[in-house]
């Protein structure tokens, strides 16, 4: 197996503040687009969810159970490198900065979403199918997706502010993110690896 190259601790230090300064750019880059996220507009959700919970049915409102903000997370029934079973997980939290400590998230468990045709015409990332095929991402079209939703209530009134999907959701996956800090990452074919790293097909 391929190693990292061996160096001194001067030569050490030296190549990690050149990747620190990366790493701080890479940071404020991030600030920026959290800034951009913020200043979205939203759409109003019109149509009738309805989602079967533990209790029977109930609708996307009241998934908030009183709270102004919920985030819906679908889980690929393919997922291999989330801490969690196949499903969707709706998280929701009691005020605009953060998740108060009196008031826990309440989390909903339902079918993840199909990329069947005979539910709905196919679309993933915000491309449709004839896009996904071009781009060469055919696995898409097989099963279900992970995509991560976020809504907001005002009174009566639940709006949709945000949807990311694929590595989009990079940053809720935090085994990923524990693995890109290591010498050999996520050993993921898509990766740019020095030759003989250890990599494996991403969906194999």
């Amino acid at each position: 197996m391929a190693l990292p190259p061996i160096a001194s601790r001067q030569e050490w230090l030296v190549a990690r503040r050149e990747l620190l300064a990366q790493e701080k750019a890479l940071t404020r880059q991030r600030d920026a687009v959290n800034a951009q996220r913020r200043r979205l507009p939203m759409v109003k959700v019109d149509k009738e969810y309805v989602f079967q919970g533990p209790d029977g049915k109930t609708s996307l409102l009241d998934l908030f159970e009183g709270r102004r903000l919920t985030t819906s997370l679908s889980l690929p029934s393919h997922a291999r490198h989330w801490p969690a079973s196949p499903a969707t997980v709706t998280a929701t939290t009691g005020g605009s900065r953060s998740i108060p400590r009196t008031t826990p998230p309440s989390a909903t468990i339902s079918t993840p979403p199909s990329m069947s045709e005979s539910v709905a015409p196919v679309e993933f990332n915000y491309r449709n199918k004839e896009e996904l095929i071009a781009a060469g991402m055919k696995d898409y079209l097989l099963g279900d997706g992970p995509a991560n939703s976020v809504f907001l209530r005002a009174g009566n009134d639940v709006f949709h502010t945000y949807s990311a999907y694929a590595r989009g959701l990079d940053l809720l996956n935090l085994p990923a993110l524990f693995l890109d800090l290591t010498p050999f990452g996520r050993q993921e074919d898509w990766e740019d690896s020095p030759a003989g790293w250890p990599q494996k097909p991403t969906y194999g």
